[in-house]
């Protein structure tokens, strides 16, 4: 078989998936690490060895926010949450990526928990304990937060659009970024900028 013929031949095998994974990023020939084990020749194998990172980078992304499945049940029931919660002060529970859209979390201990990426919307935060909590990239359009405690959290890139009672004085207590998108009336604290965060 001419190696022309074999070329052919290999794109024909390569599945579909990986032939439309290698169109959708590219990286520099000098970028592509020899550990992947690909051949470096004509321009579709360092694309192919390129779509190697793209698997990579795409497997990474799809797993950023998994949320723990059972403990995202257990929340269900604030008592017994707060109750295992305090019977595990060193573990950080993992609801990132979580939907907890209209969920009723008053009085929930949520301190230090990874909420990164999850659905808040409209949830009910009143009296909620989110100290240290990483609100970042969650959706918290219309959450309530009366009273809610959110000192030292991460709310970079969080949505607050319409979140409600949410005050200044809790705002300044957090940590946030220029992407955080904060309700009518609020302003960036200072300490964001300062942070650069």
């Amino acid at each position: 078989m001419s190696p022309g013929m074999a070329l052919h031949y290999a794109r024909m095998r390569t599945p579909r998936r990986v032939a439309l994974g290698m169109a959708e990023r590219r990286w520099p020939r000098e970028e592509c690490q020899p550990s992947y084990n690909c051949e470096i020749g004509s321009s579709w194998i360092v694309r192919r060895v390129c779509s190697c990172h793209a698997a990579a980078s795409s497997q990474q992304e799809d797993t950023r926010f998994v949320a723990n499945q059972e403990q995202l049940e257990l929340l269900k029931d604030v008592d017994a949450w707060n109750n295992w919660k305090e019977g595990n002060p060193r573990l950080t529970p993992d609801l990132s990526g979580g939907d907890l859209s209209n969920a009723d979390l008053r009085v929930a201990n949520l301190v230090g928990v990874d909420l990164s990426g999850a659905t808040l919307l409209m949830a009910n935060l009143n009296g909620a304990d989110l100290r240290g909590a990483n609100l970042s990239g969650a959706n918290l359009v219309g959450a309530r937060l009366v009273g809610a405690d959110i000192e030292d959290a991460n709310l970079s890139s969080a949505d607050l659009r319409t979140a409600e009672d949410l005050t200044q004085e809790q705002l300044n207590e957090t940590r946030g970024n220029e992407s955080t998108v904060l309700p009518d009336g609020l302003v960036t604290p200072a300490s964001w900028l300062a942070k650069g965060e």
